[in-house]
């Protein structure tokens, strides 16, 4: 009965829940998750791919729109260019996303946004 004490609760059993992650850097730099691994790329864009391919192999879905000339999947990361069509859809689906190397909060929240030419993207409660 000492587990029991005042203010001592019985673990909850956690749920995993998977998320849709989009990491969206759009910086002028040319990477895909594989790149921190076969050449020298910033701190923060190597961060970024690190834990991205991390989330993707722990289940969630993961997307990394940044600049690159070669979209595809790797290391279990969907990857796209920034300036692609798709990008108003794939951020409307996210359930997070993490905007690197620029302020875009407040553009993203803002009703009447205008990032790479895309209409609002996502509702401030999507945003983290």
């Amino acid at each position: 009965m000492a587990d029991l004490a005042v203010g001592h609760r019985p673990a909850a059993r956690l749920i995993p829940i998977k998320m849709r992650i989009v990491f969206y850097d759009r910086t002028p730099v040319d990477y895909t998750p594989e790149t921190p691994f076969s050449r020298p790329l910033g701190g923060s864009e190597s961060a970024q791919c690190y834990l991205a391919i991390e989330l993707a192999r722990r289940g969630h879905s993961v997307v990394l729109i940044t600049n690159t000339s070669v979209p595809g999947r790797y290391l279990g990361v969907d990857c796209s260019n920034h300036h692609d069509q798709g990008t108003r859809a794939v951020l409307n689906s996210a359930h997070v996303i993490i905007a690197s190397n620029e302020s875009l909060g407040r553009s993203l929240k803002d009703p009447q946004c205008r990032i790479a030419g895309l209409p609002r993207a996502v509702s401030a409660g999507a945003m983290v």
